[in-house]
């Protein structure tokens, strides 16, 4: 975990990293990248966003018992894919 403050988590498969390192090296911002990023990013919309956080939650208490605390959501991505105005 870095940081108590996430903007996004991320969850990629091992067999899918080599398409995920590509993305995070060669994005353009395009919406083909950005369709791309939807596999990976999960936005606070996402049915999925509460057990992901719960995950690395989980993970953060494991790995760090001493300094772990509970993350902090507030600057959450609210379209992790999308430019922020």
């Amino acid at each position: 975990s870095i940081g108590s403050y996430p903007n996004v988590f991320v969850v990629v498969k091992f067999k899918d990293l080599p398409d995920f390192l590509d993305l995070m090296k060669h994005t353009q911002g395009s919406d083909v990248d950005i369709k791309r990023m939807k596999k990976y990013f999960i936005s606070r919309s996402d049915k999925e966003f509460w057990s992901v956080y719960d995950w690395f939650q989980k993970h953060f208490y494991e790995q760090e018992p001493l300094k772990a605390g509970l993350y902090d959501l507030n600057r959450y991505a609210r379209s992790p894919w999308k430019k922020e105005q």
